[in-house]
């Protein structure tokens, strides 16, 4: 079920027009690695990272599995001021009903005014989603070029280096100029949900953006 689920989102997506299948097994590789390493949610700019890839691919290409039926969910964090490499958990529910966030930790009480620039947007794996015992699909076309020089690229690609993986489970990465860099904004969700053919990617993510946008809107207004 779990590999089909990925071939049958690849087929039915627009990434068959950009990527060659065998992005398939480094999805798969990359879950396994992570989830291996107690990690329970998927950084897409580590993966860029360590594919050789934009953010902005990597991005749309989490989206593509991210829905209510597919592989992943998008779980909403806030980060508090106060206390470093702190995530609140947040729901738009929560938000309604309240009106501000409180850090369980320091008490500090958060305005939705004031959580636009630190909403962070993380990928996890859907609950019913069980790992099989890992499968080799030879995708390799070697009349492609792409997948020629993806192949070499591959071979020549080194270990990550541990301190990519940090003991908070902050989930940060290193881009080319060596700053850390968080997960995804909401912002950098918004402008990433759309596919080479201009169609929305991820429905349930819209929802969720739609809903957070109007509570921060709403609020500004008043």
């Amino acid at each position: 079920m779990y590999y089909k689920r990925l071939e049958m989102e690849f087929q039915n997506s627009s990434l068959s027009d950009n990527f060659p299948a065998s992005i398939l097994d480094h999805i798969d590789e990359f879950i396994r690695s992570e989830i291996s390493n107690g990690y329970q949610y998927l950084n897409p700019y580590k993966f860029a990272h360590e594919y050789r890839i934009s953010d902005e691919e990597s991005l749309k290409i989490f989206l593509t599995f991210t829905d209510e039926d597919k592989l992943f969910f998008i779980d909403t964090f806030v980060d508090c001021f106060n206390c470093t490499g702190k995530k609140l958990k947040v729901s738009t529910d929560e938000v309604k009903e309240e009106g501000f966030v409180i850090c369980e930790d320091c008490n500090n009480e958060y305005k939705v005014n004031q959580l636009k620039k630190h909403i962070y947007l993380y990928f996890k794996l859907n609950s019913d989603i069980e790992l099989p015992k890992k499968q080799y699909i030879d995708t390799f076309d070697p009349h492609s070029t792409y997948e020629i020089m993806n192949k070499f690229n591959s071979s020549l690609k080194a270990e990550s280096p541990s301190s990519f993986l940090d003991s908070k489970n902050e989930f940060t990465t290193i881009d080319t100029e060596g700053e850390y860099k968080k997960a995804a904004s909401l912002d950098d969700i918004i402008n990433n949900n759309k596919d080479s053919r201009g169609q929305i990617i991820s429905k349930s993510t819209l929802e969720l953006s739609e809903s957070l946008m109007e509570l921060l809107m709403t609020e500004e207004a008043s």
